[in-house]
């Protein structure tokens, strides 16, 4: 379910299932450097393509059963008001949450907590 609320963090609020399960693929290969140097540029394409009923079986449902999500056919549409994206937010993984915190820290100059993300 995390990989699901990372992706939507990352969408727009309107997308398709193309768009989506290309995101899911490309979590795994974010920071990896052999796609800027050398690597297929297309490859997450490739995968997601390749790959789709495999990830439509895994992912469509956990979509489907999100209160704040509405597929329709190959489009997707997304709550994006604040208390959907904060209801994302804590339901990413605990070391995703302390990368967002020191990110805020080191921006804002301020010392706040995971538990200003979860409160």
């Amino acid at each position: 379910m995390s990989a699901v609320q990372a992706a939507l963090l990352l969408l727009p609020d309107k997308f398709t299932l193309d768009q989506f399960y290309a995101e899911i693929v490309s979590l795994s290969y974010r920071g990896d450097f052999r796609l800027l140097f050398g690597e297929d540029r297309a490859k997450i394409r490739k995968i997601a393509e390749g790959s789709r009923a495999e990830l439509e079986q895994i992912y469509l449902p956990l979509l489907k059963t999100s209160n704040d999500v509405s597929v329709q056919y190959s489009n997707v549409e997304q709550d994006t008001r604040s208390a959907a994206m904060y209801d994302r937010i804590v339901h990413l993984p605990v070391n995703i949450l302390r990368n967002l915190q020191h990110q805020f820290n080191s921006r804002s100059g301020m010392q706040n907590d995971v538990g200003l993300f979860l409160n």
